[in-house]
């Protein structure tokens, strides 16, 4: 009689996040689910109980390891984060999102887009991620006027809404062929409302992300959860 196979759930819903995140709920089967996480049909069903449930699962891991990835790297990595960790974050999201052909769009803007209408405990979990994300913005705006970086008229919790929209919306046209010199114009629009963003500063930080900070993100998401938190 064969040993029971010993496997870790959480690596296994990550697993999971990334097969859905390249192909979308509706178009992975549960064989694609069971060769990627390398575990029976009988183990997947004891412990996700079936394919729904697991795909809420992977809503709410991104969730988590994006909190983690703004504590370490843009939105929350320091206790007077402002304009330039928003701006870092954006430029994190069209390299590691836009211009990836295997992880389009954010992943919780797909996962809202294809099933958010359809499935509640779906739009629940979508609905608590873009909350957060709200709050990450919300936490540098706030740095960022009381730095005169933003002038004062900016509601903060409005155009922490419209942050949230825009580089979600990112997602829609990535997949729709957009390229990047697109993309680029309309980030660079999105943020030319703060006073003190400018096109050399954007540049500026691409070549930063893509030196110092993209190797540690890329390193952060292949070892998640599995590090020192």
């Amino acid at each position: 009689m064969g040993r029971t196979k010993v496997f870790k759930p959480e690596i296994a819903v990550k697993i999971a996040m990334f097969v859905f995140w390249k192909n979308g709920y509706e178009a992975t089967s549960m064989d694609d689910l069971l060769k990627a996480m390398n575990i029976s049909r009988s183990s997947f069903y004891d412990t996700f109980g079936n394919k729904e449930n697991l795909y809420i699962q992977t809503i709410n891991f991104f969730a988590t390891m994006s909190d983690y990835s703004w504590h370490q790297f843009t939105l929350r990595s320091k206790e007077d984060a402002s304009l330039a960790e928003i701006v870092r974050q954006f430029t994190g999201a069209r390299i590691t999102q836009v211009m990836n052909p295997d992880l389009q769009g954010c992943y919780a803007a797909n996962s809202a887009l294809e099933l958010g209408g359809h499935i509640k405990e779906v739009q629940i979990s979508s609905k608590k991620f873009f909350d957060m994300y709200r709050e990450a913005f919300e936490f540098c705006l706030t740095n960022a006027q009381k730095k005169g970086e933003i002038s004062d008229h900016h509601n903060l919790s409005s155009t922490a809404l419209y942050l949230v929209n825009a580089i979600s919306g990112l997602s829609v046209l990535a997949k729709s062929g957009s390229s990047v010199e697109e993309i680029d114009s309309i980030i660079k629009a999105t943020l030319s409302i703060f006073k003190d963003f400018s096109s050399e500063l954007y540049a500026k930080t691409i070549k930063d992300v893509e030196k110092k900070y993209l190797p540690k993100m890329l390193d952060m998401m292949e070892k998640y959860p599995e590090i020192d938190v």
